[in-house]
């Protein structure tokens, strides 16, 4: 099964990074809603168009296989809390104890 860490940043509460996924490049957008206490991200083509937006983070699947647009990341990606403990990542830590991945579509 291939899978990629996606390198989360832990200074910053609002910020975009951009990662090849199976051979493509997107932009990841990462918001913090200190009003909720939760973490949204959303996912743009190279052009920057919109594939899915302001999806909020939660343990588990983010299904892309459910996003119409043709352009989209053709995995998975899934968001996993390292101990185990089934906690929701905070505003600390993800990227550390909860961390996102990206599952290749060959292993999907």
């Amino acid at each position: 099964m291939a899978v990629k860490i996606i390198p989360t940043r832990q200074d910053n509460s609002n910020y975009r990074l951009q990662v090849e996924l199976e051979n493509e490049f997107f932009f990841l957008q990462f918001y913090f809603s200190r009003r909720e206490q939760s973490w949204y991200f959303s996912v743009y083509d190279a052009d920057d168009n919109p594939i899915k937006e302001g999806t909020r983070l939660v343990l588990g699947s983010i299904h892309m296989s459910r996003v119409a647009n043709l352009d989209k990341p053709p995995g998975e990606f899934l968001l996993f809390d390292t101990r185990a403990a089934g906690n929701e990542p905070t505003r600390d830590d993800l990227g550390t104890l909860t961390v996102l991945s990206y599952v290749e579509s060959t292993s999907v």
